[in-house]
């Protein structure tokens, strides 16, 4: 296949559940007399945007521009988004971003221990939810801020965590906008809430969700169009860890095989990751087959960083050079 421009050029609006993922990084000292623990010493704490947060991420680092939409708690979690997408002005609108007191900014706190000469390893995650909805006032103005951001953008980007950011009206506003615009779904629970969509990208879990099943043959068209039918999406991009991808597209069924090594690092933010460039491709012109190996190539340079990281256009064209893969059409 003929290589493909890795150029990105949309408006994109992000609409998403906002996560500060925390990183601890510790040396471990010795086991407590007060308990059989290990007591570490903290030496290092980072922040870094998680869930729909990571989702927005890449789509600056892809040179979009990102309009921001999702409701943080009024707590320094919630402050830290705002300030880190603040410091992009020229690609980034942070507008949407709305702040409630009545609930809290997700949390999501890992503890890596290790000694100097190691790799750090996780020993500990501590989640931080929110204890209580956002007010219906907040929501309004969101749902009202997400009809009006949607007409001026190429495509909406919907990083849907099963938080408090995507009530019903939420969704409804979603569904309703999808009738004028392209909205590419990436969604762990709530999928079938968005029927009718152009786009969705779930994995084999949420697809089997979907299906009502424990297992299926997801390389089997019937099943594959069953999927796409219970959703009502126009594309689906079904992404199956180290197995690649499938690309379902009008009558065409591709399967897209893993770029790079199949043995991982960490495949957190890998979703994410794919979901973002095959949005930014779609919205840049490129055709669905086009954007799910840019898409595809992207996984491949996600999944071998430690911890969420964006993937750049550059690292694409390069994993595209060093790692090339060969869609099969499979009907």
């Amino acid at each position: 296949m003929e290589t493909i421009d890795t150029s990105f050029r949309a408006r994109v609006l992000l609409v998403g559940d906002f996560v500060v993922d925390k990183f601890v990084y510790t040396t471990p000292l010795r086991v407590s007399r007060e308990a059989p623990v290990l007591i570490v010493r903290k030496d290092l704490e980072r922040w870094s945007p998680g869930g729909g947060g990571n989702t927005a991420y890449n789509l600056i680092t892809l040179n979009c521009f990102t309009i921001a939409a999702g409701i943080l708690g009024k707590d320094q979690e919630g402050e830290f988004i705002k300030r880190f997408f603040a410091s992009f002005p020229s690609r980034c609108d942070i507008t949407g971003l709305y702040l409630d007191s009545r609930t809290n900014t997700v949390g999501k706190t890992r503890v890596l221990s290790g000694d100097y000469h190691t790799s750090k390893q996780q020993i500990l995650r501590i989640d931080t939810e929110p204890a209580e909805r956002p007010r219906r006032k907040t929501v309004s103005e969101l749902c009202y801020f997400i009809k009006r951001a949607s007409k001026a953008v190429d495509i909406v980007v919907v990083s849907d965590y099963g938080y408090y950011t995507f009530t019903e009206a939420v969704r409804k506003a979603i569904r309703e906008i999808s009738k004028d615009v392209r909205v590419v779904v990436d969604s762990r629970y709530s999928l079938k809430k968005y029927k009718g969509c152009f786009a969705a990208t779930p994995n084999e879990g949420e697809a089997l969700e979907v299906l009502g099943v424990k297992k299926a043959d997801f390389e089997n068209p019937k099943i594959l169009d069953r999927l796409r039918k219970k959703l009502s999406v126009e594309v689906l991009l079904l992404t199956r860890g180290n197995k690649g991808m499938i690309l379902h597209q009008g009558d065409a069924i591709y399967k897209i095989p893993i770029s790079g090594p199949s043995e991982v690092i960490d495949v957190s933010g890998a979703g994410d990751t794919v979901c973002a460039v095959f949005s930014a491709a779609l919205a840049s012109g490129k055709n669905p087959l086009e954007a799910a190996l840019l898409a595809n190539y992207a996984g491949g340079v996600a999944v071998m960083k430690k911890g969420p990281s964006p993937v750049s256009p550059e690292e694409i064209k390069r994993q595209m050079k060093e790692h090339p893969v060969e869609p099969k059409r499979i009907r």
